[in-house]
């Protein structure tokens, strides 16, 4: 599909990545996330959908030293797949 990923795919794809391992609740990298993704995805094209994501106040963002920057998922509109007492 030309559209994938979407915001909303990427912070499922995110969602899922990151609970299949039980740390849904942890800061994750922008290079630590990137196996995530159904389809390989440049850094910079991953570095947009993180930012939206941001800007969408769905994840914190801080800026790591380096080219790394790290992340936390805030919320998700995923009802129960993802229990939110797990984020917070």
């Amino acid at each position: 599909m030309d559209s994938y990923p979407t915001e909303e795919d990427a912070l499922y794809d995110i969602c899922v990545f990151l609970h299949e391992r039980g740390k849904l609740a942890e800061e994750w990298s922008d290079l630590g996330i990137k196996p995530s993704f159904q389809k390989k995805l440049t850094e910079e094209e991953i570095a947009v959908l993180l930012q939206s994501l941001v800007d969408q106040d769905y994840l914190s963002f801080k800026a790591g030293a380096g080219k790394r920057n790290y992340y936390k998922i805030l919320k998700h509109n995923f009802g129960n797949s993802f229990p939110l007492e797990a984020i917070k």
